[in-house]
């Protein structure tokens, strides 16, 4: 699986983002949720101070808690008015109930889980505890009568859910707002990345491509308008293909010219295997190039005369061949007749990489060279073996001249002089 340079930017943009919104929606968290606590915890010591007021005014009236009525109301008033309340109690030093906000539970001793209060108290305490499975803050506020002696708690107290609710709305709004945050972050950064990285780059690789097909063309390089490090490297890249274009040959160009050869090439390595061959071998020969390529050399050619051919058949030639008359084989066995020349490739220490053939197809114009011993009287050719032929045998023979028959003028004159002939061609003595 390919992962592009734009994909892995953005996926470390968004960790980032995540990193960065997790770290902080937990940090802002934990710091609500203290400081959210602390802030009811106050509101909660406020309300639980008003009834003490209330307690107070009755005390110095010297009516005694017991004998108090209706203060039930107040209790269920302040859970009422103050719904993140869950009770408000008031207890005697015993820790009996004299008064709470849901007066069907009647008094007595506290009884539904909720702890008594540490006795004669005259702090006032916050507690956690636990009740049915749910935790709960419970706040004491202690009441002193004349002599300071402790005679009733307040108790108020609420679910700690309420504070984690609190908290999690909180950190679910934080979420959204950061998601969405998120999202245009990311197109941004897309977009800009997009922008002023992923398309440069793409145009610089797109001209590598070109070059190495061979398909470029200096205005058709990548062009960068920016100063950064793409746009300085698009300005190197094209300052050296334009450098390169004025001191090398285009590969097409040169291909093109080996292609349209009307002899045969062949290059071989240093072993005189083949290389690679142009179209007009392949279409003299009827081999395809995959059939040549990789073939030795004796593949194709034909040596009738070991002791005339030998460097170009028995070993790799060490020297220069030219012009020399030899035969290649074609795929279906037969023999043409072609002027073969060689020459070695050599790199600059001296060594041979490999050779280059050129050869011709004579077929069409084999020639006969040399000496050519003729009899003065009757015209016939002595041949190597020693044995004298009619000329046109002798041609025929090394040659791929044919022969057809007709008589010119002096001879019909003295072979049939009765006949009178109309000649237009003019002989020569």
């Amino acid at each position: 699986m390919v992962v592009r340079l734009r994909t892995k930017t953005i996926l470390i943009g968004i960790g980032i983002f995540l990193l960065a919104i997790g770290s902080s929606t937990a940090v802002n968290g934990i710091y609500f949720v203290r400081e959210y606590f602390e802030a009811r915890k106050s509101e909660t010591f406020v309300i639980a101070q008003s009834l003490k007021s209330q307690l107070d005014r009755i005390l110095k009236m010297r009516i005694p808690l017991e004998q108090l009525e209706g203060f039930e109301v107040m209790c269920t008033e302040v859970v009422e008015n103050f719904k993140f309340l869950s009770y408000a109690m008031v207890l005697d030093p015993q820790g009996k109930v004299l008064f709470r906000s849901d007066p069907r539970k009647g008094s007595g001793s506290i009884g539904d889980g909720v702890p008594p209060a540490a006795p004669g108290s005259r702090q006032k305490t916050v507690r956690l505890f636990s009740m049915n499975g749910q935790a709960y803050y419970d706040f004491q506020l202690p009441v002193l009568g004349s002599q300071d002696e402790p005679v009733a708690t307040i108790r108020i107290g609420f679910p700690r859910a309420f504070i984690l609710n609190k908290a999690l709305s909180l950190i679910s709004y934080s979420a959204i707002t950061a998601t969405v945050f998120l999202l245009v972050g990311a197109l941004l950064i897309f977009t800009l990345f997009d922008l002023w990285v992923t398309k440069p780059v793409e145009n610089l690789m797109r001209s590598i491509e070109n070059v190495r097909k061979g398909t470029w063309s200096t205005e058709r390089l990548a062009d960068i308008k920016s100063s950064d490090e793409l746009g300085q490297l698009a300005k190197a890249f094209r300052e050296m293909m334009e450098d390169l274009q004025q001191t090398t040959v285009s590969r097409d160009f040169l291909d093109n010219i080996i292609e349209s050869m009307l002899n045969s090439l062949i290059i071989t390595d240093a072993e005189f295997r083949i290389r690679s061959v142009n179209r007009e071998t392949t279409r003299m020969l009827g081999y395809s190039e995959n059939d040549l390529v990789g073939a030795p050399f004796t593949k194709i050619h034909v040596h009738p005369d070991a002791s005339r051919d030998r460097h170009v058949h028995d070993a790799p030639p060490m020297e220069t061949v030219k012009a020399h008359e030899t035969s290649y084989r074609s795929k279906d066995g037969k023999e043409i007749p072609v002027l073969f020349s060689c020459s070695k490739i050599e790199t600059r220490h001296g060594k041979i990489e490999g050779y280059v053939c050129v050869a011709q197809d004579i077929s069409e114009v084999s020639m006969l060279r040399g000496l050519l011993p003729i009899c003065m009287v009757c015209k016939k050719i002595r041949d190597d073996q020693g044995y004298w032929n009619r000329i046109e045998t002798y041609i025929r023979k090394h040659s791929k001249a044919r022969f057809s028959h007709g008589i010119c003028p002096d001879c019909a004159k003295e072979r049939y002089p009765e006949i009178d002939l109309d000649f237009d061609e003019q002989s020569e003595s």
